[in-house]
């Protein structure tokens, strides 16, 4: 039997495509008048001309276990997930297809109310403790107001700009150049970032900003100013740059310019 790629399935299930007689896979439901008779495929009654089972959207998924170990971090409250407590794992949506595995507390989940309106609408509710089931029948009574609020999309006006509140650093002594105010405050920011250990612990950000605006000495500093360390002899290592291959050239002469000692590394 000929193999039929995966394309014209979704075609078949759209009704936009009909398979030959000698070209029906299975598991394509079949209708047949007698054995000698040429094979016609039928649409079948689960999958109209406009069924999106291929395509978008698709609702989320959720499954119940007791974290098997003490590493997996909740995704809501960024806290870890102790060993034997009660966690969620959703797949969020990702290009309309569900995506990586997540975890969170069973405490700070919001369940989807369209496809999750009572404890056994999820997988393996049943074979939970009656405390650990009244906990998810608590958090689907919150989710019907909830989980509506918490994914309504931000207007600009509700976004604040948050000023750096930390220590303005000088700019490293290896720097040839000056930095600007604003860069400087970058600079700073991204240095904390990497070294602060106040609570909540947050580690790394993005910088982002108009063309031209001096994120790349803003990285020439940081990586200056905090040199990675070898874990097991703590000396310097060199930092890796993943950037497009047209941009290569460009850093090259910022960094021998703004920092004449070889101190990185490109992947590209």
């Amino acid at each position: 039997m000929d193999a039929v790629p995966a394309g014209k399935v979704r075609k078949y299930l759209r009704g936009e495509w009909t398979p030959k007689a000698k070209s029906v896979p299975h598991p394509l439901p079949v209708t047949s008048a007698s054995p000698n008779s040429p094979v016609v495929a039928s649409t079948p009654a689960s999958a109209p001309s406009n069924s999106n089972s291929f395509g978008l959207p698709q609702p989320p998924s959720y499954q119940l276990e007791l974290a098997k170990t003490g590493r997996s971090t909740c995704k809501r409250c960024d806290s870890v997930i102790k060993k034997l407590v009660l966690r969620v794992g959703t797949r969020p949506l990702f290009r309309g297809k569900p995506g990586y595995l997540q975890w969170q507390h069973a405490t700070c989940t919001l369940f989807d109310p369209s496809t999750v309106k009572k404890g056994g609408d999820i997988e393996d509710y049943a074979k939970l403790s009656d405390e650990d089931k009244a906990i998810i029948d608590e958090r689907i009574e919150i989710s019907k107001e909830g989980f509506e609020d918490d994914n309504r999309p931000i207007k600009q006006e509700e976004l604040a700009r948050a000023d750096f509140t930390g220590t303005i650093r000088p700019p490293p002594s290896l720097l040839v150049g000056t930095l600007l105010p604003y860069q400087r405050e970058g600079h700073s920011w991204m240095v904390e970032q990497e070294v602060s250990d106040e609570e909540p612990l947050r580690r790394g950000g993005i910088l982002a900003d108009e063309m031209g605006m001096g994120k790349t000495i803003q990285t020439i500093c940081c990586i200056v100013d905090n040199r990675p360390k070898n874990q097991h002899a703590n000396e310097p290592v060199m930092p890796m740059l993943c950037m497009p291959v047209g941009s290569q050239p460009k850093a090259d002469r910022e960094e021998v310019r703004l920092d004449p000692s070889p101190t990185t590394t490109y992947a590209q």
